[in-house]
């Protein structure tokens, strides 16, 4: 059902931008799998094969994954506004253990970054909320708290919806947002939260 629904609300959501998709998938042992290309939503999910670089290759690895059930999905239709056009800035944007995806502008990325004195792998603005992260859980040892998420929102400036997951805490999805929408929609009979940027793309995926 997980694998269904992201492949149905990153083709609804395309409408949000073209210029690259991506997607990552969060398993119960801490293992995760990220694919991202410089492509619409169209032609990320009609790559076919069953190699593992293609979406079907990707879909079939994760059907047939023994080692532990999926525990999250989360996707990105990208247009760009900050950053290059490769898959350092393309999302989902991995920050240690730390794996997000973000819509919105932040305006003190690079005040974020030097504050921290860390790693920048891009030139994205969004990695920088995932670098907060890190650093709030300790280098991704511990898990989410209110405090954390809260602290680390505080020094954001902008605009931001964002979704993260620590690969090292599997249980806990960050969902937090300011001044960019964010829908939420549970299937009590999956067991599924699904979140989107409208309800639109949610009814359509229903």
């Amino acid at each position: 059902s997980a694998l269904y629904f992201i492949t149905s609300l990153l083709k609804c959501s395309e409408t949000r931008g073209k210029d690259a998709t991506g997607i990552a998938a969060l398993l119960e042992d801490g293992n995760f799998f990220v694919q991202k290309m410089s492509i619409s939503a169209t032609e990320f999910v009609g790559r076919s094969g069953g190699k593992p670089d293609d979406y079907e290759g990707l879909l079939a690895f994760l059907r047939n994954y023994a080692n532990a059930p999926l525990r999250c999905m989360m996707g990105h239709c990208r247009k760009k506004s900050v950053g290059a056009l490769d898959n350092t800035d393309n999302h989902p944007i991995k920050a240690g253990n730390i794996l997000g995806i973000h819509n919105g502008t932040l305006k003190n990325d690079d005040e974020i970054f030097k504050k921290l004195a860390c790693h920048r792998d891009g030139k994205v603005d969004s990695e920088a909320i995932f670098r907060l992260l890190e650093f709030f859980t300790n280098d991704c040892k511990d898990p989410f708290t209110l405090d954390s998420v809260d602290e680390a929102c505080k020094r954001l400036e902008g605009t931001f919806s964002f979704l993260a997951v620590n690969a090292n805490n599997p249980y806990q999805v960050v969902s937090a947002r300011d001044g960019r929408p964010a829908e939420y929609c549970l299937i009590k009979p999956l067991s599924m939260v699904l979140v989107a940027s409208e309800k639109k793309f949610i009814d359509l995926a229903l």
